[in-house]
């Protein structure tokens, strides 16, 4: 099935100011990975990052993006699994100035960057192309240029998605929940308790 999700990562902004402009509360319940719709987790390098997944995905349109940019920083970056599309950007003070976006359903190919990107880029970019190159190129059967924008976000934030997360593992992924919607019904407890390494493995276990 594979994955389906956006992040933004905000800096400059508190957690409480972010949350408060997504209409967005702390719900308390946390997890090691983010299996939840909505998360939250700050890093020790100032970052606030929200991972939203499935329908949530529209909370973190180019508009709210702007918004939430305005007065401070932030990267986004998104996938689609089923389609090989995957996409990042860089904000600040409410404008986007550097995007990177990859379409890889009719095969791997190459990518589309614009605007001031970050230094990191080209070296992403080089190994990468250089890793699809040996595999045999567009007629290769994995499509290694889904990682540039990916990987691109990863080097700027600390996160990616199918990954240990360890920029954001001291205080763990907090689950959210909208301020405008009746709260969710409480979950049945997990029938056992899994381990770290566990959790971790059945979550990649979704790509394959």
């Amino acid at each position: 099935m594979g994955f389906a999700l956006s992040w933004v990562a905000i800096k400059g902004k508190t957690r409480d100011a972010i949350l408060g402009e997504l209409r967005l509360r702390p719900t308390g319940r946390r997890e090691e990975i983010p299996e939840a719709p909505l998360v939250g987790a700050s890093s020790a390098d100032g970052w606030y990052l929200i991972v939203a997944q499935g329908d949530e995905q529209e909370l973190l349109g180019p508009s709210v993006i702007e918004r939430l940019a305005r007065g401070g920083e932030a990267v986004t970056c998104s996938v689609e699994e089923h389609v090989m599309y995957s996409e990042a950007s860089g904000w600040r003070d409410g404008q986007r100035f550097w995007l990177v976006t990859h379409a890889g359903e009719d095969g791997p190919k190459d990518v589309a960057a614009t605007g001031a990107l970050p230094a990191a880029y080209a070296a992403i970019r080089d190994r990468l192309l250089a890793q699809q190159q040996a595999a045999g190129g567009a007629k290769a059967e994995v499509d290694y240029l889904f990682d540039i924008p990916v990987d691109l976000a990863q080097s700027l934030v600390g996160f990616k998605h199918d990954q240990m997360h360890h920029a954001f593992e001291a205080q763990g992924f907090e689950e959210l929940a909208s301020t405008t919607k009746p709260p969710a019904k409480p979950k049945p407890p997990a029938p056992q308790k899994l381990g770290f390494e566990q959790k971790f493995s059945r979550w990649k276990a979704r790509v394959k």
